[in-house]
Order: structure tokens, then C-alpha cells, then sequence
């Protein structure tokens, strides 16, 4: 079997519907898109283009800002493909997606642009697992913008797992707009690649909408992460909870700047939004900002952020049992990503990243 193989083999996650790209191109031959409803649409934007151009015309571009977001201009200039998932009113799709974006570096230093859009129509839910992983090779830049529209009472389970190579560039947006009643959770885990950037923002447009963020992040060696959020609660009666996590070692740096936006007479919302780190080394550092804006007054809003080492305390508790330095140690940081990773609701899905995880605090 070749490299790329071997990738897919190893990073599709047992039991979805598969939807493979390398270096920016819809893999048919490598896909596995059956056993999922006929009603559902998921193919690559650019079959969307060839076969229904009005439709994607009417959302392509829609909430996205060129002017004051570079890579986001970049990406609508340049991009060649993508993943277009429609899901119609009332489905409920039980079989999960996964994204597979595989970056090979095989041809010099390799450009990768890619779009997404996700529409969930009115009471359909849709679970999709996002994969960049990267090949060893040489440097690569991937640059991914993403659209998700949900409409009212709509659900949508969105999992990112980047794991670019260790020369890998991952520069990532992606923008929401939520209907009535609607509900989305975004778990983002950022765990390989040498500079890593992740924006994601959703709009709050109607009553009773909920949306969940949460991240974790590691960095070792002197690799840079930054994740940048954005919730706006644009009408009443709103909830919304964040939670991002980072795991920093040698002279590594993280970034989290998250934005909690209440508009004029969006009464009644409830938001919770913290940021949490763990430093292990003197070299490693943290800018963190966590940002609230309110313009109502009947609100229930909390934020928050924390940076620490691991407690001596708790180090001393385990030694003196009989576990060695380098066991207590993986322990502890285990425990500080455990409530991320218990959040995952595919099992296949956590046993995977528990074993990255493990694989790469053991390094």
C-alpha cells in the first residue's frame, strides 16, 4: 500500500461515510459515501458547481467578509474544491461524516485551498468529523474556509482534528448563521502542525439558538497555535458555553482570543465562556483573552481564563505510591484534557485521539 493509503487506513474513523481529499482534490476512488440517505447531499463543490450552481450561488460568499479577512480573500480567489453537504428538512442522518484532507508535500512546497459549505435545513441533524492530516514531506500551507447554515431546530455535530505535518501551515475560518431553536457543537482539537490558526464564529439569529465551542490544544518545540472565537447573540433567549483548553511545552506559544457579543435586546441570554492552560515548561507562553460585550441588561454572561502548572501537590501524591516522575507526570495531563475529550460523542471517534494524545505526550 502507498503513504496515502496507509494515511486513510489509519485516520478514517471506523463506521462513517468517508469523503477523502488530497492536496485540495475530491478523491472519488479513496471515498466511501454509501449507506448514507439518498435525500442527503454530500459531494465536492465542484460537482456542486457543474450540477447545481444556483444553489450554492445563494450561499457561497454569503456571511463572509474578503475585505478585512486576507486568508478568507485568498481562499475565494483561489480555491479549486471543497465539500458541499444539504441536508433537508426533517432528516435525521444517524450515520456520521468524516472529512479527510490529506496534504502529501510531494510536489515542492504545496498551496491547498479549500471550501465548505454545510446547509442543515429545518429539523434535520447531521454529525461531520473534519481530518487535516499531514504526510511528512516538505512545508505545506492549507488554507480552509468553511459556511454552516443552520435552520430552525436544525442540530449540527462538528468535530476538527488537526494533525498537520510537522512543516505543516493550517490556517482555517469558518462561519456560522443559526435559525430558530437551532443547536451547534464545534469541538476543535489541534494537536500537530508548525503554525496553526482556527477561526470560528456563528451568528445567533433566532430565539432559543445554542451554540458549544470547545478546543484543545497541544504545542511542543517552538510550534505556534491560535484559535480566535466568535459567538454573537443577536436575539433573545439565547445559551452558549465555551471552553478551550491548551497543553504548551518548550518554547511553544498559544493564542486564545474568544468574543462573546450581546446585541441591543438580545434578552435573556446565557453565556459561559473559559479558557484554561497548562504550561510545562518556563519557555512556553500563553496570550489569552477572553472578551465579553453586552448591550442588554437582563443576561446571565460569565468569562474566564486560567494559566498554571502542574500541581507539586498532586506530583508528590502519586510518587510517593510508587509511580515514576514521567508516569504522574502524563497522569495529570491526561486529567486536564479528559473533559474535551470525554465530550466526543463518537467512541471510535475519542479512542483515537486518546491514543494521539497518548502517543504524543509519551514523545
Amino acid at each position: 500500500a502507498t503513504a496515502l493509503d496507509e494515511a486513510v487506513e489509519r485516520w478514517r474513523v471506523p463506521g462513517v461515510a468517508l469523503a477523502v481529499f488530497v492536496d485540495g482534490r475530491f478523491d472519488a476512488a479513496r471515498s466511501d459515501l454509501t449507506e448514507l440517505p439518498e435525500e442527503l447531499r454530500v459531494e465536492s463543490l465542484r460537482e456542486t458547481v457543474a450540477r447545481d450552481p444556483s444553489w450554492l450561488a445563494e450561499r457561497l460568499g454569503k456571511h463572509l467578509d474578503v475585505e478585512d479577512q486576507a486568508f478568507t480573500a485568498l481562499n475565494a480567489a483561489l480555491w479549486r474544491d471543497g465539500l458541499c453537504v444539504h441536508a433537508p428538512a426533517g432528516l435525521k442522518v444517524e450515520r456520521p461524516l468524516q472529512l479527510l484532507a490529506i496534504a502529501t508535500g510531494a510536489e515542492r512546497a504545496v498551496e491547498i485551498q479549500l471550501r465548505h459549505v454545510i446547509a442543515v435545513e429545518r429539523s434535520a441533524e447531521v454529525t461531520l468529523i473534519e481530518h487535516y492530516v499531514g504526510l511528512d514531506g516538505r512545508p505545506v500551507f492549507e488554507n480552509v474556509v468553511g459556511e454552516i447554515e443552520l435552520a430552525d431546530n436544525a442540530r449540527l455535530d462538528r468535530y476538527k482534528v488537526e494533525l498537520c505535518a510537522r512543516d505543516g501551515y493550517h490556517v482555517g475560518r469558518v462561519e456560522g448563521r443559526q435559525g430558530r431553536d437551532s443547536r451547534l457543537r464545534s469541538h476543535v482539537f489541534s494537536l500537530g502542525g508548525q503554525l496553526l490558526r482556527d477561526d470560528f464564529a456563528s451568528h445567533l439569529g433566532g430565539e432559543g439558538g445554542d451554540a458549544t465551542f470547545n478546543g484543545l490544544f497541544l504545542a511542543d518545540g517552538e510550534r505556534l497555535v491560535d484559535h480566535h472565537t466568535a459567538i454573537d447573540h443577536a436575539t433573545p433567549n439565547c445559551t452558549s458555553n465555551e471552553l478551550y483548553k491548551g497543553i504548551l511545552g518548550d518554547k511553544s506559544k498559544g493564542v486564545f482570543n474568544g468574543k462573546v457579543f450581546v446585541r441591543e435586546g438580545a434578552q435573556g441570554t446565557a453565556a459561559q465562556q473559559s479558557n484554561k492552560n497548562l504550561l510545562l515548561s518556563r519557555s512556553a507562553t500563553i496570550n489569552t483573552k477572553p472578551q465579553l460585550e453586552i448591550w442588554a441588561d437582563d443576561v446571565k454572561c460569565t468569562h474566564g481564563a486560567t494559566v498554571g502548572q502542574l500541581d507539586n501537590d498532586a506530583l508528590f501524591f502519586l510518587r510517593a505510591r510508587g509511580i515514576g516522575f514521567e508516569q504522574a507526570r502524563g497522569m495529570l495531563i491526561r486529567a486536564f484534557a479528559a473533559e474535551l475529550l470525554d465530550g466526543i460523542r463518537s467512541l471510535p471517534l475519542r479512542m483515537q485521539l486518546e491514543s494521539e494524545l497518548e502517543t504524543r505526550l509519551g514523545g
